[in-house]
């Protein structure tokens, strides 16, 4: 149960550095053209180098996030849970077309590509202002 959640807080770290600088530069948008990619790339790659269960590594990225969105500026129970939620689901999906497909790249790229389809409708439904979205909260 280590090697999981130590992948999960090391991708969970190195986003949160990596995020702030695309939303800086990037803005909002950010959440649904780069932010998932990175995510995506960080939670599985952490948890093949580690040799951690991709689906442990992603939820428990997902808590990292949920204590987040519990916490952080704009706090909000039904965001923690979602982020909870869709953080576990992506990682079962992940581990699910790793499977399937014989590799992790794919599997990847479409939990990535998922993951930006939820980030765009959420982001373009929530009032809350993003992290350099030029907007003041």
């Amino acid at each position: 149960m280590l090697k999981p959640l130590a992948a999960g807080l090391g991708a969970a770290g190195l986003a949160f550095g990596l995020n702030w600088l695309v939303l800086r530069r990037v803005g909002r948008r950010g959440l649904w053209l780069v932010v998932p990619a990175v995510e995506e790339f960080l939670k599985s790659g952490t948890a093949l180098l580690v040799g951690a269960s991709l689906p442990l590594a992603h939820a428990a990225f997902g808590l990292v996030e949920a204590g987040y969105e519990l916490r952080g500026p704009a706090p909000s129970p039904v965001a923690a849970g979602l982020a909870l939620a869709t953080h576990a689901a992506l990682g079962l999906l992940t581990a699910l077309l790793a499977a399937r497909s014989g590799g992790l790249g794919p599997a990847v790229l479409a939990s990535a590509t998922l993951h930006a389809t939820f980030n765009l409708a959420v982001t373009e439904r929530s009032p809350r202002p993003g992290p350099g979205s030029g907007e003041v909260s």
